[in-house]
């Protein structure tokens, strides 16, 4: 868990808006630099897969009217899946690091709500709302963005009263940008020292200045507009979230906060088409973190494979949820991601895992309840995939 130097008291202005002070500094637990920087690098991988599946979440669960907003599966700052995707690009260049560095990835996540120490409030999987959207601003946000100055402007000003309207007075000044910022710092100290074993560290660091400044510009940007209701999706409506949240218009349907597929066996349960659903969803994304781990920890050819399970039958999925008022559960996988004690029963682990994927699916295809566009040979394609590959290693 992130641990933070004390902070300066957040100050108040006349007007009773709140002014964040300037973001404090990650404590440090270890002397050596590397063992630092291992943690740091583990909590940010916890912290871009934290991120990556709230704005999933939100993405899905926007209506088909503000599709614009809502986006496609290529990476861009400009719509949330884009976003969500460049969270991913984020998560994988820091396992790739730590691979690099000698370390396990990191594909675990804590549950929801997530409250690590550096935030200063929870997050959970939730509906767009302007809540939700001040949290994603507000960490994603630059060091001085959101404290008046010289150069703000009325349309600044205008934002960060509404943004301490919702917000409220008590928050803390901590920034996603912060983490970065400490885990450079550390990546420095081990670069000046490092065995010839270790990879040409000074590009590790230009990857990790190149993610702080994508999150603390475009990122931002992003999220303040979205807040703003400036958008493009919202057509010049900037009054969009003035609507009431069970109006038909609002730009999110009424998906609950934090679902899980995990709470019940009882018949009825079991014979619920959308809970069935909601497990085979879990199941691709656990499918996907295992081909991640699989690509990171063995260099095998799987990250192409997890792409293709997000874009095709995650994303029907989670779409098709929502629209019927659940929501993706992205469940945590208890038993972890690396299935066996070596690559070959990593491998077998995962084989049966996309085994049990294509029963559900196929019985669901049989009660006409998949989505339309869920590519119903993907399970098989994969087993093949992996079978090949496990041929391959001989």
């Amino acid at each position: 868990m992130l641990r933070l130097q004390p902070a300066k008291a957040i100050t108040t202005a006349s007007d009773g808006v709140t002014a964040a002070s300037p973001p404090v500094a990650i404590a440090r637990d270890f002397d050596d630099p590397y063992l630092e920087l291992l943690r740091l690098l583990r909590e940010a991988a916890e912290i871009e897969h934290a991120l990556m599946v709230q704005y999933l979440y939100a993405a899905f669960a926007v209506r088909p009217e503000y599709f614009k907003l809502q986006g496609a599966t290529s990476a861009s700052a400009r719509n949330l899946m884009g976003v969500a995707i460049q969270e991913m690009k984020h998560f994988d260049d820091v396992n790739r690091l730590l691979v690099e560095l000698g370390a396990s990835p990191c594909m675990e996540r804590q549950d929801f709500p997530y409250e690590p120490d550096i935030y200063p409030f929870p997050f959970h999987l939730e509906r767009l709302t302007p809540e939700s959207l001040a949290k994603y601003a507000w960490t994603e946000a630059p060091s001085g963005a959101l404290e008046p100055g010289p150069a703000t402007t009325p349309a600044d000003q205008d934002f960060l009263d509404r943004l301490g309207h919702v917000l409220g007075p008590d928050v803390r000044p901590n920034h996603l940008g912060s983490v970065y910022g400490t885990m450079i710092q550390r990546l420095e100290e081990v670069a000046a020292a490092a065995p010839s074993r270790f990879p040409d560290l000074a590009t590790w660091v230009a990857k990790l200045e190149a993610i702080k400044d994508e999150g603390e510009d475009v990122h931002y940007r992003f999220f303040r507009s979205v807040f703003m209701g400036e958008h493009t999706a919202f057509a010049d409506n900037t009054d969009i979230w003035s609507l009431p949240m069970d109006d038909p218009l609002y730009p999110s349907f009424p998906v609950p906060m934090n679902p899980t597929a995990l709470i019940s066996d009882t018949p009825a349960h079991q014979e619920d088409p959308i809970a069935r659903k909601a497990w085979l969803s879990d199941l691709h994304y656990w499918t996907i973190l295992m081909l991640l781990d699989l690509a990171y920890r063995h260099e095998m050819p799987t990250s192409g494979i997890a792409k293709r399970h997000m874009t095709e039958p995650l994303l029907a999925l989670g779409i098709d949820l929502a629209a019927n008022g659940h929501g993706m559960p992205f469940d945590p996988l208890s038993m972890g991601y690396a299935g066996g004690v070596a690559q070959a029963g990593s491998v077998e682990v995962l084989r049966r895992l996309v085994v049990e994927a294509d029963g559900v699916a196929r019985r669901l295809e049989g009660e006409r309840q998949l989505p339309a566009d869920y590519p119903i040979d993907i399970n098989t394609t994969t087993t093949q995939q992996l079978a090949q590959m496990r041929v391959m290693d001989g």
